[in-house]
């Protein structure tokens, strides 16, 4: 009975870690990898166009509020917050001349 609860648990357990993996992969694939982009772009066009896939992608998987923790709630893992933050910005980057010099003349 004892190999039967530890096989079932570990047999959950990994499942579980496959998941987890396959869900941070999906995520960098449809969201972070975009997010590295943008903040990598050189020009305004480009950290827009990849912003605004970032921003799709959180809007189309839900994840514009809530938390990221299951039992406790930290500000660090506020979602609200993080979708905020990224949603501004891509407003902000819009109303931005392309044009504008990097440096106030």
């Amino acid at each position: 009975m004892r190999y039967l609860v530890f096989g079932l648990s570990l047999i959950v357990f990994s499942a579980w870690a496959i998941a987890r993996v396959i869900a941070d992969i999906n995520f960098d694939q449809g969201c972070g990898g975009y997010l590295k982009r943008a903040a990598d772009a050189n020009i305004i066009p480009v950290a827009i166009s990849q912003l605004s896939i970032a921003v799709k992608y959180a809007e189309d998987h839900e994840l514009t509020n809530g938390y990221t923790s299951v039992f406790y709630r930290t500000p660090d893992e506020d979602l609200n917050f993080w979708f905020f933050n990224l949603d501004s910005a891509l407003i902000n980057l819009k109303q931005v001349n392309p044009n504008a010099s990097e440096r106030g003349r």
